[in-house]
């Protein structure tokens, strides 16, 4: 007989996650993942930076600071040329204002939002799969890297200057585990943060797929939400994992990539309660 289980000391979680990294790889096969640091310096002061990261053949814009826009000309002209024939698009995890205005003037563009997050704004994943050279005149010295620069980025924090947005911020994770006896068959892994609960991994073993664990694991998780007074839910799928399932739960697209990974489809999906 199956047993859920809240599992509040984390002592799942790492295995739940390496069952659906294992997964993926069965139907992927090994994918080419890293990151590309960019600064721009001026006078030995860093007056620009992007932290970017790639997988899943998109690549990804992180942390930024930009002292003026000359400044994310030249930081934009570096990550395009990395990235233009590595990735299918770069993308931009940003909430709908000023900050997603001033990249739409660079080709980034607003794919689908969810809404109220965090309250009273609009969360999107801006998308530029044209990658596009910016005219520019400047003449900045640009250094990059695979990893942070651990001075200039201390120093850029040190300052909070970074623009990010993060949505794990204050998050509370939830783990619940399935096991069969004492053995670990499926699970569930996410976090509330921002007024939602997102899903960030479901597991469950091959052998015992088709059996409702993934929806008894779904329904825990919904209801611990619910119980904290959460009733809007968010996560991300493709197309070789589990749409369909979640659509039958409520869940409804909002953003859609493309090639992400390659051959394959993303989707970012929501259900508001």
């Amino acid at each position: 007989m199956i047993q859920y289980i809240k599992d509040e000391k984390m002592l799942h979680k790492d295995a739940i996650i390496k069952g659906l990294i294992d997964y993926n790889k069965s139907k992927t096969g090994e994918l080419e993942k890293g990151s590309h640091c960019v600064y721009v310096i001026e006078n030995d002061e860093p007056i620009g930076a992007m932290m970017t990261s790639y997988g899943w053949n998109w690549g990804e814009i992180g942390d930024y600071y930009y002292r003026d826009e000359s400044v994310l000309k030249v930081l934009l002209n570096e990550v395009h040329k990395y990235y233009q024939n590595k990735v299918e698009a770069i993308c931009l995890p940003t909430r709908i204002g000023s900050v997603s205005d001033t990249f739409e003037a660079y080709g980034y563009v607003v794919p689908g939002r969810i809404k109220d997050l965090p309250k009273g704004y609009d969360f999107t994943e801006m998308m530029n799969n044209e990658m596009a050279f910016i005219e520019d005149v400047s003449t900045y010295k640009i250094q990059t890297s695979t990893e942070e620069i651990e001075y200039w980025h201390t120093l850029l924090k040190a300052r909070d200057l970074f623009v990010s947005f993060d949505v794990e911020d204050d998050a509370e994770e939830l783990v619940y585990a399935a096991l069969d006896g004492e053995e670990l068959i499926g699970g569930v892994y996410g976090h509330t943060s921002k007024g939602y609960l997102y899903v960030s991994i479901l597991w469950v073993d091959e052998t015992f797929r088709n059996q409702d664990v993934g929806s008894a694991l779904m329904d825990r998780i919904e209801e611990d939400a619910i119980e904290q007074g959460i009733k809007n839910f968010w996560l991300g799928t493709s197309s070789f994992q589990a749409k369909g399932f979640y659509e039958k739960r409520g869940y409804e697209s909002v953003i859609h990539f493309s090639n992400c990974p390659k051959g394959f489809s993303n989707d970012t999906m929501v259900k508001y309660g």
